[in-house]
């Protein structure tokens, strides 16, 4: 962080002393050609080496996770089951994911 507000500063000295440069340039030539001179030197390296400067990559906090399978949305019936002890038809119990013979008082 400290050398990229170096690299700022040079840039804005090297603005400062180039506009410096141009108020000048109808008192002296040569002074004048130096100030603007340098300060174009130093605009050119602050520039150039703040772009040197990789971009800062946070790693991601978690991995991307895959999307679940959404559930059927109703229940599917399952086919009709006939109690074979006693014959009559039992009743799914989806609590337990069972069949029931109410008549018989047990699970298939």
């Amino acid at each position: 962080m400290e050398n990229m507000e170096n690299m700022e500063t040079m840039t804005i000295i090297g603005l400062i002393l180039v506009i410096v440069g141009v108020v000048l340039s109808p008192f002296t030539c040569l002074t004048t050609l130096f100030i603007s001179l340098l300060g174009v030197i130093l605009i050119i390296i602050g520039e150039t080496s703040k772009k040197s400067v990789p971009p800062i990559q946070y790693p991601t906090q978690y991995p991307p996770q895959p999307i679940p399978p959404y559930p059927p949305s109703h229940p599917v019936a399952p086919v009709a089951q006939i109690c074979p002890t006693c014959g009559k038809p039992a009743t799914y119990i989806s609590q337990y994911q069972r069949w029931y013979c109410y008549n018989c008082k047990k699970y298939l």
